[in-house]
């Protein structure tokens, strides 16, 4: 098989044809892109059975995930970036025995909405501070509280 190489390739590179085979190195451009999000939302998820009975606080300065850097295929990075609705929320999951324990921090978890796989997120801090207690229990219909 001959290769001619184009005339602004023959110009711009002086190819020659010298032998009978070719080699051709090609760079693929990246595909993958970086985006810096400057927060992220911090969300608690519990088991409905235990809304009731626990109050769960997050102080101001824990509520969000600061300058959270997103890595990923850039047609998903670029759907992420012109649809508010598709970025990633920071979840604290907290099971029954971490609110009875009154756990005082957990580390995040950064999920995306579904339709944007192939996303990484990361940050320099995931951990957040809570503040858990268990509410008093009302008495039954006609007993005093208290008792």
């Amino acid at each position: 098989m001959r290769v001619v190489p184009s005339a602004a390739l023959a110009e711009a590179w002086q190819a020659r044809q010298s032998r009978t085979q070719v080699a051709v190195t090609l760079t693929l451009r990246s595909r993958t892109e970086t985006e810096v999000l400057p927060t992220v939302p911090v969300q608690v998820r519990v088991a409905p059975t235990e809304l009731s009975r626990f109050d769960i606080s997050i102080p101001e300065e824990d509520r969000f995930l600061h300058d959270v850097t997103v890595r990923g295929p850039s047609t998903a990075i670029e759907r992420m970036r012109n649809d508010p609705t598709l970025r990633p929320v920071a979840v604290i999951a907290l099971t029954f025995e971490e609110l009875e324990r009154g756990l005082t921090a957990k580390d995040a978890l950064i999920l995306f909405p579904p339709g944007l796989e192939g996303l990484e997120a990361t940050a320099d801090d995931v951990n957040v501070s809570l503040s858990i207690t268990r509410r008093a229990v009302p008495a039954p219909p006609g007993e005093p509280e208290g008792q």
